[in-house]
């Protein structure tokens, strides 16, 4: 059986927040690898990536709605790369992948 997890958070969100980009989405996307911690144990770089992930899988929205997966992929890669996060290139490839594909059919190609 999987213990209960504290998510205040889920106890308060509204059906109608889910489609909410702003600060309540935010935070409640972010409060997401801690409660999915309390449940899985993950290690402490598997939570890193999962909070660096969910920092930017929208932030191409800035930019446009249909595309924004690919373009928080990019970001996250051209940050890394210009040394603006302190991530690894393999720990920005896996948070890209992540963005990436957190709205569209995985595809390996």
């Amino acid at each position: 059986m999987i213990p209960a997890v504290p998510t205040p958070q889920f106890d308060r969100a509204k059906l109608s927040e889910s489609a909410d980009h702003g600060p309540n989405y935010v935070q409640r996307v972010n409060s997401f690898p801690t409660q999915l911690g309390y449940v899985t144990g993950p290690s402490q770089s598997e939570q890193h990536l999962a909070r660096a992930d969910c920092l930017f899988h929208d932030v191409g929205n800035v930019i446009d709605w249909d595309t924004h997966h690919i373009i928080s992929q990019k970001t996250v890669k051209r940050l890394t790369a210009s040394n603006e996060l302190p991530s690894g290139a393999g720990e920005a490839e896996l948070v890209g992948l992540a963005c990436r594909w957190h709205r569209k059919e995985y595809d390996p190609e």
